[in-house]
């Protein structure tokens, strides 16, 4: 057969092969597989007959007995090991839940923009768990890529500023932390819009130049304390309607905002 010309070769593999699916639509399952066997015992395994490819593993089949343990290995799909993952990461087990989520973002599949997303964050949440700096560093870059919106809690954003100083990545450290520390800054000078608003405008100036104080200089904070200078300037021009200080009840309730 090797001597045959290529066409030759072909149009006779083509044939063996369709006289076995003939045999096989028409109920005789025995007579196809020996059609097939023939096939394979006249051409390489690996050839081609029109559009379709044959190899051995495709028509050669094993009857296991009742029980019986298959050889062939078990490849979870893509949705079982994300949905493994995902239990064992609820379950705080985040080791295997690592292993799941790491098979997944290392295989060939196209994942959905959700499934990726969460497989990141909860890669990122064991990572911090066992304290892996490298690792901690490239799934924060994955997330703040291409999930800038998503909101990472402040406990482990100081904990990423801490992995990117410990791989040696000392300017971004100090980026996260001084972006940090704005965010969180942001959210405390908030109280002071607060005590302003229910009339309380010394009590509000006396919080946020505590908080000024407490917190490093960035930019961020000073533009917030040169606002405030200005914010003081115009009240000048009328003091006669800022209310006193209110006497506080009671040690750390100075800025208390209950109702009365």
């Amino acid at each position: 057969d090797a001597a045959l010309p290529r066409a030759e070769a072909a149009g006779r593999e083509h044939l063996l092969y369709h006289r076995g699916l003939a045999l096989l639509y028409d109920g005789r399952p025995a007579e196809a597989l020996g059609q097939f066997a023939k096939q394979l015992d006249q051409f390489p395994e690996g050839s081609w007959a029109g559009k379709a490819r044959f190899r051995k593993a495709d028509v050669l089949l094993s009857v296991l007995p009742r029980g019986a343990r298959s050889p062939d290995e078990y490849h979870l799909t893509p949705d079982e090991l994300y949905q493994l993952g995902k239990l064992h990461f609820d379950d705080e087990q985040y080791a295997p839940a690592a292993e799941h989520l790491e098979a997944l973002l290392a295989g060939k599949w196209l994942l959905n923009d959700e499934p990726y997303r969460e497989s990141v964050r909860m890669l990122l949440g064991a990572a911090l768990v066992r304290d892996d700096a490298a690792a901690i560093v490239n799934y924060f870059e994955i997330l703040k890529e291409r999930y800038p919106e998503l909101v990472v809690p402040f406990e482990q954003i100081i904990r990423v500023a801490d992995a990117y100083a410990r791989t040696g990545q000392h300017e971004r450290a100090y980026l996260v932390y001084r972006a940090t520390a704005d965010a969180s800054f942001v959210r405390d000078s908030a109280v002071g819009g607060t005590l302003q608003d229910e009339g309380r405008f010394l009590e509000s100036i006396d919080f946020l130049e505590d908080l000024w104080r407490a917190y490093p200089d960035t930019p961020q904070v000073e533009n917030t304390y040169y606002a405030l200078a200005q914010t003081l300037a115009a009240q000048a021009q009328d003091p006669s309607a800022v209310r006193p200080r209110r006497a506080a009840a009671a040690d750390g309730q100075k800025y208390v905002t209950h109702q009365e």
